[in-house]
C-alpha cells in the first residue's frame, strides 16, 4: 500500500484551532494598542495646538479668534469658518496650503506656529483628530470661565465623538482629550 502525501483532516483541524487561539489572544491586544496609538496621537496634536496658540499670543498679544460658546460647539458654516481661521492664523496657510497674505505680511506674526499635513484638515479647513472630528477651541469670548485657566481650551471628543458640555464629569466625556487635565484624558 502506498502512503499518500498531505495532511489528515485531524491535523488540519488541530492547526486551525491553534491559529484561532493565537488570533484570539493577539487580536484584542492589537485592537487595544491601535486605540491607544490614536489616543496618544490626539494628545500630541492637542499639545501642538496649545504650543502654537501660546506662541501666536506671545508674538501678537492676543489669541487668533474669539469664539462664542455657540461657535465653539456649533456646526454652522460660520462656526467652522472661525475654527478654520484659527488654523490659518497659526499656520499662515489655508486648507489648500496657499499662503494667507494677511498673516505673512503682519510685522508681529513670526509663524508658522503650526505645520500640518493636508490630511490633518477636514474639507472646511478645521484641524481634525484621529477620529476625523474637528478639534474644538474656546477662548475668553464673553468673559466665560475656561477649564484651562492659563490659556485656550482645546478639546477632542475622542473615539465616541460625544461631548456633554452641560454636565462636567458626565460619562460621555470619559474618553475626551482635553488640555485642562494634567494627563489630557480622564483616566
Amino acid at each position: 500500500m502506498q502512503k499518500e502525501n498531505g495532511f489528515t483532516l485531524t491535523e488540519l483541524l488541530i492547526a486551525m484551532i491553534i491559529m484561532l487561539v493565537l488570533a484570539g489572544i493577539g487580536l484584542p491586544t492589537m485592537i487595544y494598542h491601535y486605540a491607544r496609538a490614536k489616543q496618544q496621537k490626539a494628545i500630541a496634536q492637542v499639545q501642538r495646538l496649545e504650543t502654537a496658540l501660546e506662541q501666536f499670543k506671545s508674538d501678537m498679544g492676543y489669541y487668533p479668534v474669539e469664539l462664542t460658546e455657540g461657535e465653539y460647539f456649533g456646526t454652522t458654516s460660520t462656526d467652522t469658518s472661525k475654527r478654520a481661521a484659527i488654523i490659518q492664523a497659526l499656520s499662515g496657510y489655508d486648507k489648500n496650503q496657499n499662503k494667507v497674505a494677511a498673516w505673512w505680511d503682519d510685522q508681529y506674526w513670526h509663524g508658522p506656529y503650526l505645520e500640518f499635513d493636508k490630511k490633518e484638515l477636514d474639507s472646511s479647513g478645521q484641524f481634525i483628530d484621529p477620529w476625523q472630528e474637528a478639534y474644538l477651541f474656546d477662548g475668553t469670548a464673553a468673559g466665560r470661565d475656561l477649564n484651562n485657566t492659563a490659556s485656550f481650551d482645546i478639546l477632542s471628543k475622542g473615539p465616541d465623538r460625544i461631548w456633554n458640555a452641560g454636565t462636567p464629569g458626565h460619562t460621555d466625556n470619559d474618553d475626551n482629550i482635553v488640555n485642562w487635565l494634567p494627563n489630557y484624558v480622564n483616566d
